[in-house]
């Protein structure tokens, strides 16, 4: 009985009384876990180590339960007060922020696609102006901002659209002078990119020249066997008619014999 006594240290009360009461037990905690941690640990004495750990873990056990209790106990006013605070105070707020950005967001669009669609107007200019026939509005990455929306003209925006479509321009420019200029047209209007354009272009020419040498090389191979077959059977042919006119003629001296 008196251990359950002094088991039951943790009640609903005020927590300063509830700390005072586990300091009080403290000294009894660790005085008994010393003791048990102290066992020398044999074949003999396993056995009585064993219990021993199992008892300090059922009063572990016991603590935690009360201790869950409490937390339950302290828990359920503070957890009826932020129900009642959610209901008068946070889902107000919410609401009227979600409506808010609703209306802040659709007047943006709004302001944005006005400026959105001038810049556009001015792009098409600007293609028309240049000749440049291929780029969209999109390839340009223009982003209109609410500063730029919202200002009387967007200067920033549109001489960015101006730098791009010139660029482009220039570009073409200085493709129809080069070799394979077509090629690397077509390449360009891809990726927008000279510098890339020019190296696919050149190392797609630079592969197909390598492969016409090797074909070359192969084919000059091919001729150079089938001559050498070639003479080695002509060869073959006289040694074999020289034999036999010898036969047929046994003082028979080739002409070419003194330079052999």
């Amino acid at each position: 009985m008196a251990q359950e006594t002094a088991l039951q240290v943790i009640e609903l009360q005020q927590l300063p009384i509830i700390v005072e009461r586990l300091h009080s037990v403290k000294a009894e905690i660790e005085r008994r876990t010393a003791e048990a941690t102290s066992l020398i640990c044999t074949e003999e004495t396993y056995k009585s180590v064993k219990d021993a750990r199992a008892q300090l873990t059922k009063e572990f056990k016991e603590y935690e339960a009360q201790r869950t209790a409490i937390k339950s106990k302290i828990l359920e006013p503070y957890n009826a007060f932020e129900q009642v605070y959610r209901e008068c105070v946070t889902e107000p707020f919410k609401r009227a922020d979600a409506d808010l950005k609703g209306k802040i967001d659709a007047t943006e669009r709004e302001i944005k696609g006005r400026c959105e669609k001038q810049l556009e107007a001015y792009f098409q200019e600007l293609c028309a102006v240049n000749h440049v026939d291929f780029l969209t509005f999109a390839q340009t990455g223009v982003r209109v901002d609410m500063a730029s929306a919202r200002a009387k003209t967007p200067k920033k925006l549109m001489d960015q659209l101006r730098m791009m479509v010139e660029g482009c321009a220039q570009a073409m420019a200085t493709i129809d002078g080069m070799a394979h200029g077509d090629e690397i047209a077509v390449e360009y209007k891809k990726c927008l990119d000279l510098t890339l354009a020019i190296r696919l272009v050149t190392e797609r020419h630079q592969k197909l020249e390598a492969e016409r040498q090797r074909a070359a090389e192969e084919a000059k191979e091919v001729q150079f066997r089938t001559r050498r077959v070639d003479i080695e059977n002509i060869s073959s042919a006289e040694a074999e008619m020289e034999a036999a006119y010898r036969e047929q003629f046994p003082d028979f001296q080739r002409v070419d014999a003194g330079f052999a």
